[in-house]
């Protein structure tokens, strides 16, 4: 418990701390003008002074305790909104209590001004919160849209963490078009700020419409027979698809996550769990030989192919029945071996 403290004094910085005190004492004077009117204003704020360091230190103290200041402003989510409701009304049942027991000027105050007080000032502080994430955002927005343009194959909890991430960290290089998603009922619904634009059928379309260049599954749990439709329809637009194997904690005490892309690898494309290999025995088998991969243009053939020029043959050999995808897998492998 001492340590969480600890941790929570230990986030509070000034910059986050000042706007706070700031809006919370307006907060009351406007409290008590809504209450007791313009003609009775002037003989409160008589004595309004002595007490605003109580009510305004309550507020304080309390959300350092309940962990307000360590959330991420330019993160700031549902979660962190529900903390700081809590807060808030914890914070306000407090003085509240306290005005029942003195006397003085704390006590002699409506208490319908903290009732008002609680809900100015939960506006005041989340306003804060927001038109900083607000401003994050559009501060990079412009870099971002220069990034290069990405849809999303899956609509869920990987989806939208990927597409917070994208949104807020420019240097990921991605800007986010949209989502795809095999449910037609997510159409048109929003997930992460960004739009559900059709299902899988669609994507060909999308990809010409908006001159896609990226595509990222994101899907907890997705058939191999998906993947490899995916990278069927991504190939004849030089479009490499890529997956989302997890994600990691961005601040641990926050539960913020972020999406770890990968590329898709032979794992990914068979129904069954993959087997370790022995790496440098399979190099010793193909390193400096001649190898041939039959069905190269196809999905799995293809990333066989990638796999085995990685081990340094001395000839590669491609076969398939399709002269489109063998081109292409043909180009690729060439490109990746003249750089």
């Amino acid at each position: 418990m001492f340590r969480s403290l600890k941790q929570n004094i230990k986030a509070v910085s000034w910059r986050h701390f000042l706007p706070d005190v700031i809006v919370l004492t307006l907060s009351l004077y406007l409290s008590l003008y809504l209450r007791v009117g313009w003609e009775d204003f002037p003989y409160h704020l008589s004595y309004i002074h002595w007490f605003i360091p109580i009510v305004v230190g309550v507020r304080l103290l309390v959300f350092i305790v309940m962990g307000v200041y360590n959330i991420f402003w330019r993160y700031v989510s549902a979660v962190d909104a529900y903390r700081i409701i809590r807060a808030v009304f914890v914070s306000s049942g407090i003085i509240i209590t306290i005005s029942f027991f003195v006397s003085w000027e704390l006590g002699r105050l409506p208490r319908t001004v903290y009732i008002i007080d609680t809900f100015i000032s939960l506006m005041a502080v989340m306003s804060l919160r927001l038109t900083k994430r607000l401003l994050s955002e559009r501060k990079h927005g412009r870099q971002i849209r220069q990034g290069k343009k990405t849809i999303i194959y899956g609509a869920g909890d990987l989806g939208r963490i990927l597409a917070t991430h994208f949104r807020t960290d420019p240097g990921q290089g991605a800007h986010l078009i949209g989502f795809i998603d095999d449910n037609p009922i997510k159409e048109n619904l929003y997930v992460g700020g960004a739009r559900v634009l059709g299902t899988l059928d669609d994507m060909a379309m999308i990809i010409e419409k908006y001159q896609v260049r990226q595509v990222i599954i994101a899907a907890s749990k997705i058939a191999s027979e998906k993947i490899r439709e995916v990278i069927e329809l991504t190939r004849s637009y030089n479009i490499r698809p890529r997956i989302v194997s997890n994600t990691r904690l961005l601040e641990e005490d926050q539960q913020k996550y972020v999406a770890i892309e990968r590329d898709i690898n032979l794992s990914d494309l068979l129904n069954r769990k993959p087997r370790h290999v022995d790496i440098s025995s399979v190099r010793e088998m193909i390193q400096g030989k001649r190898v041939l991969v039959t069905g190269a243009g196809g999905s799995i053939g293809s990333e066989i192919s990638r796999q085995v020029l990685d081990h340094d043959p001395s000839r590669l050999i491609l076969l398939d029945h399709s002269e489109l995808n063998l081109y292409e897998i043909d180009k690729e492998l060439r490109l990746s071996t003249s750089d």
